[in-house]
């Protein structure tokens, strides 16, 4: 009894065989030995148990048969005052605050699901709870004594609210992108039903296959699998040659970290752009052979252009354009061939108007000799009619004399008659003749102001 006290479970106790109070007292004591031997193994198991609940990381309560808490781990509490806002919780939670609270106080656990924990036959419960903008992650089970009783509840949590995040990313990127992933040396692990399609294969054919010899980088020199040992991703257009022809990815490689951040493993996601970068090759062949043609139009049009420029008016595109230039060929062909015969048209034309000119100009020369000569004529005319000019002026004054010959004549007439007929005779005459002089002053007017 005495070393059972000190804890030595291990003594043998004897006379437990024999028949007497002794006896009794001896099997009795041993039931008691291997009873404090088997509670000092659930102690010790329950030590360790104990220890684990509070040093755990994961969020745990514990609970009465009636729901009432009557143990929490500070991870617990954590969870609470992290998300307070999702939990509705005003005050910050502490130790006190828990303890002896009923779950049904606990707004973020619908009653419905209390109900469920009350039937054994539900349990364990994992559910995943929308707390707020948190998801929960919740594992209830039941607390049993060494004799199968219930005793309470575990309700163990975890936070899930970046794993659904990550999650709903991966959901996300798996409907647009293909997604691969292997391990450290380069074998594929899991993967997403477009990148097998890509590899020709499903995942049981691909698992275990390296994918270090099926992907490569399309452009550059750079070792893709080397930088993503190093922690460094690399993007761009990716070649997959594991199918029957390649097909091309625009996405990335990109290192997986462990938890000391070193790479563990490669993640490879992209969108399959083999028809488009096949779309864009033919695009970019088509584009340079349009450039192609239309610097072979441009080099012809100057060609052209620049003799015509010179004069060479019978310098013609003779080369066949694309289609789409072929008007512009003709255009500039019957361009050239209408400014050659306009041209024609215009030395035609000229060489006429030079013939017109010398007869013209043979026709002034003609004109001024005339002209000169008229000129001559009119200086000797103008002589003439000076001296003809002096004649009527003398002529003028005979008449003067005339006059004062007729009067002495008619005096003389008063006193003859015959003196009179003939001095009446005579002034006829004179008459007569200063009638003609008139007529000639008139005509040498005339003749003066047609000179002028």
């Amino acid at each position: 009894m005495k070393k059972v006290a000190e804890k030595d479970y291990a003594v043998d106790i004897p006379a437990t065989v024999r028949g007497d109070e002794i006896g009794e007292i001896a099997r009795a004591l041993d039931d008691f030995r291997q009873s404090l031997a088997d509670g000092e193994v659930i102690a010790r198991d329950g030590a360790f148990k104990s220890a684990a609940f509070e040093a755990t990381g994961s969020p745990m309560l514990l609970t009465d048969p009636d729901l009432n808490v009557v143990s929490y781990n500070f991870a617990f509490i954590r969870l609470i005052n992290e998300n307070a806002e999702d939990f509705a919780v005003e005050e910050e939670v502490t130790a006190d605050s828990l303890h002896g609270v009923c779950l049904s106080q606990f707004e973020f656990l619908p009653s419905q699901f209390r109900a469920r924990m009350s039937s054994r036959d539900n349990l364990p419960i994992r559910e995943k709870l929308s707390v707020g903008n948190s998801y929960i992650g919740l594992l209830v089970d039941l607390v049993c004594d060494r004799d199968g009783e219930i005793i309470g509840y575990v309700l163990d949590f975890k936070n899930q609210t970046f794993q659904m995040s990550s999650e709903v990313l991966v959901r996300a990127i798996d409907r647009q992108q293909a997604r691969l992933e292997l391990d450290l040396d380069g074998h594929i692990v899991a993967g997403n039903d477009k990148f097998f399609s890509i590899l020709g294969g499903d995942f049981e054919e691909m698992r275990g296959v390296n994918g270090r010899n099926l992907i490569r980088l399309c452009e550059g020199g750079t070792d893709i699998w080397q930088a993503a040992l190093e922690g460094e991703g690399t993007s761009g257009l990716i070649e997959i040659t594991g199918s029957e022809s390649p097909r091309i990815l625009e996405g990335s490689l990109n290192p997986i970290p462990d938890q000391n951040m070193e790479t563990s493993g490669f993640l490879v996601i992209g969108v399959d752009v083999t028809e488009a970068r096949a779309e864009i090759d033919a695009a970019e062949e088509e584009r340079a052979h349009v450039a192609e043609e239309l610097r072979r139009v441009v080099s012809s049009l100057s060609v052209c252009l620049r003799k015509v420029a010179e004069g060479d008016l019978t310098s013609t595109i003779e080369s066949d354009f694309a289609p789409q230039y072929e008007q512009l060929r003709s255009d500039i062909n019957n361009a050239v061939i209408s400014l050659r015969g306009a041209l024609v048209d215009v030395v035609a034309n000229a060489e006429l108007i030079d013939g017109e000119a010398e007869g013209i100009n043979s026709s002034i020369s003609e004109l001024s000799r005339r002209t000169e000569t008229q000129a001559a004529t009119l200086e000797e005319t103008a002589a003439a009619l000076h001296e003809l000019t002096a004649s009527v002026a003398s002529s003028a004054d005979g008449a003067d004399a005339a006059a004062k010959i007729a009067n002495e004549a008619r005096n003389n007439a008063e006193s003859s008659g015959s003196i009179v007929r003939e001095a009446a005779n005579a002034m006829s005459e004179i008459e007569t003749s200063s009638l003609e002089v008139s007529k000639i002053i008139g005509v040498i007017d005339d003749i003066a102001f047609q000179t002028n």
